[in-house]
């Protein structure tokens, strides 16, 4: 993965509008979990925990992916705790995300 220079982009002129560069900050988190983890095997177990973590979301809301959720399918009664709980799943699968790229540059600089 290229490393991303700019934290913020320019999208219009007039006014001056920027947007946050979502490429950038993920490269920083990934970059901080190869620091952390220091190995691809130290990072396994923990992506195995969020795997974990991803498979009883799914199955709690009975879906496979957080993309596929339909929140105005919840009762209202439960819509802020199901809401709370897709917002979990989300921040869990970009997560595993950011940790399968740590442990594949990991593998790619420090080779078993």
């Amino acid at each position: 993965m290229k490393s991303p220079r700019l934290v913020l982009e320019k999208v219009a002129d007039n006014p001056a509008l920027f947007v946050r560069n979502e490429a950038s900050f993920e490269f920083r988190h990934v970059t901080e979990l190869t620091r952390e983890f220091e190995t691809s095997g130290a990072i396994a177990d923990t992506i195995e925990e969020y795997r974990e973590r991803e498979r009883k979301l799914a199955a709690s809301f009975e879906a496979s992916s957080p993309g596929a959720v339909v929140l105005a399918d919840v009762d209202y009664d439960d819509l802020n705790e199901a809401s709370d709980r897709l917002s979990g799943w989300r921040a869990v699968t970009r997560r595993l995300r950011e940790l399968r790229e740590a442990k594949l540059r990991l593998e790619s600089h420090f080779p078993a």
